[in-house]
Order: C-alpha cells, then sequence, then structure tokens
C-alpha cells in the first residue's frame, strides 16, 4: 500500500524548498503510530495530482481554500514501501 501526503508551505506563493524524498533524496523513513517505514518518495505526476488532491481535500479541507490563493501547484507526494 502507498501512502499518500501533500507539501505545503504557510507562506504563498513562494514555494517550498525539495522536500526530503524528491527526487535527489527519494528514500526517507516516515513514522507512523511510533513505527518508522522505509519508503521511496516521489511527486505525484499531473494525472495521479488530478486523481487524488480531491482526496486530500476530502480529508484536509483548508488545503482547497489554500490552492486558490496560490498560483502554484502544490505538489502530492507518493510514498511507496521498500525494503529497509
Amino acid at each position: 500500500m502507498g501512502i499518500l501526503d501533500k507539501l505545503t508551505s504557510r507562506t504563498p506563493p513562494k514555494p517550498p524548498p525539495p522536500p526530503p524524498g524528491t527526487p535527489a533524496q527519494p528514500d526517507v523513513e516516515l513514522e507512523r503510530d511510533g513505527q518508522r517505514r522505509p519508503v521511496t518518495a516521489r511527486v505525484a505526476t499531473a494525472t495521479e495530482r488530478e486523481r487524488l488532491w480531491p482526496r486530500l481535500v476530502a480529508m484536509y479541507p483548508s488545503y482547497d481554500v489554500y490552492q486558490s490563493r496560490t498560483d502554484r501547484v502544490i505538489p502530492v507526494i507518493l510514498c511507496a514501501p521498500r525494503s529497509p
């Protein structure tokens, strides 16, 4: 199962720096419920983002408002499990 995340910055319209895990450092660890998991991260393609953005907005409605206040596209980060 993949993990879906988003990349935001509270200082629009300037985009935040690339997050760890994209593309210079794709191998990162995520922590959930106190358990660290090795994953490989990448920025979603435009098609993937178009399909996944509504799911993120359903979970975090304020992101739709935030997206409407900036000209840049807020990246969606996809994380796939990898072996430790």
